[in-house]
C-alpha cells in the first residue's frame, strides 16, 4: 500500500518533505543569497554557504560599466558621462543612463545674421537668419544677410569718382610746385541724390594750401610805389 503525507528524506537541505508514490521527495533548500559573486550552496548540515567568485558581472545599474566580482560583491566603473560640449548640461539616470541636456544659453556669439544654438551631437552650431543687417561700411547699400554673413552691394558712383564715407568724390590728386606740391581734391562732381551742379552742401573750390607769392613781386610791388610816390611830389613842386 503506498502511502502519502510528510515524510523525512534524510536530508538536511531539502524542506517540506513528502511521500510521492512511495517515495519520499523534498524541495531544496533556497540559498541564492541574490549575489551575482558567490556560489551559493547547502552544506550537509542544512546550512546556507556562499563562496565568493570572481569574473564579470552585471551590478544592475545603467550609470556604471565593466563590472566585476571583487570581495563577493559586483563594483562597476561609473561612467563618464561628459560628451566634450560646453552647452550640455551632462549627468547619468540611475534608470536610462546617460543624459546629455542642451542649453542654447550657455552658446554665445549670436549676430543679426545667425543665431547659435546647442546641438547635442555637434554643440554650438550658427544657425543662419535672414532679412536686413548693416555691414558697417558706408560705400554700401542694401546690405543683406546671407548664410550667416553681412554683406552689401557696392555703392555705384558716376565714372572718374570714388566712394569715401557715402559720398561720391573725385579722387585725390597732387598740385604742382617745385616741392612736390601738397594733395589737393577736385571739386566733387555728383553726389548720389544730389541734382546736377548741386555741391550738396560741400565746398566746390580747391582744397589744399593757398599759394604764397614769390618774395621779387613784394621788392617790386614797393618799389612801384616808392616811384609813384616821388612822381607825385614832384609834379606837385
Amino acid at each position: 500500500m503506498v502511502a502519502y503525507g510528510p515524510c523525512a528524506d534524510g536530508s538536511l537541505c531539502t524542506v517540506s518533505d513528502t511521500c510521492v508514490e512511495g517515495v519520499c521527495e523534498g524541495t531544496a533548500l533556497d540559498c541564492n543569497d541574490n549575489d551575482p559573486c558567490t556560489i551559493d550552496a547547502c552544506t550537509v548540515d542544512g546550512s546556507c554557504k556562499h563562496q565568493q567568485s570572481v569574473g564579470s558581472c552585471d551590478d544592475g545599474d545603467p550609470c556604471t560599466g565593466g563590472d566585476s566580482c571583487a570581495t563577493g560583491h559586483c563594483v562597476g566603473v561609473a561612467f563618464d558621462c561628459d560628451d566634450g560640449h560646453s552647452c550640455t548640461v551632462d549627468g547619468c539616470d540611475p534608470k536610462d543612463g546617460c543624459f546629455h541636456m542642451p542649453d542654447n544659453s550657455l552658446c554665445g556669439g549670436n549676430t543679426t545674421c545667425a543665431q547659435s544654438i546647442c546641438d547635442v551631437v555637434n554643440g554650438c552650431v550658427a544657425v543662419p537668419r535672414s532679412g536686413n543687417c548693416d555691414d558697417g561700411d558706408p560705400c554700401t547699400e542694401k546690405d543683406s544677410c546671407n548664410n550667416g554673413d553681412c554683406a552689401g552691394q557696392p555703392l555705384v558712383c558716376d565714372e572718374g569718382l570714388i566712394c569715401e564715407q557715402g559720398a561720391c568724390v573725385a579722387q585725390v590728386t597732387t598740385g604742382g610746385g617745385d616741392d612736390g606740391g601738397e594733395p589737393t581734391r577736385p571739386p566733387v562732381v555728383n553726389n548720389p541724390g544730389n541734382t546736377p551742379g548741386d555741391s550738396g552742401g560741400c565746398a566746390t573750390g580747391p582744397v589744399g594750401p593757398t599759394q604764397t607769392p614769390p618774395l621779387g613781386f613784394f621788392v617790386l610791388l614797393i618799389i612801384t610805389a616808392i616811384c609813384l610816390h616821388y612822381g607825385k611830389r614832384k609834379r606837385n613842386s
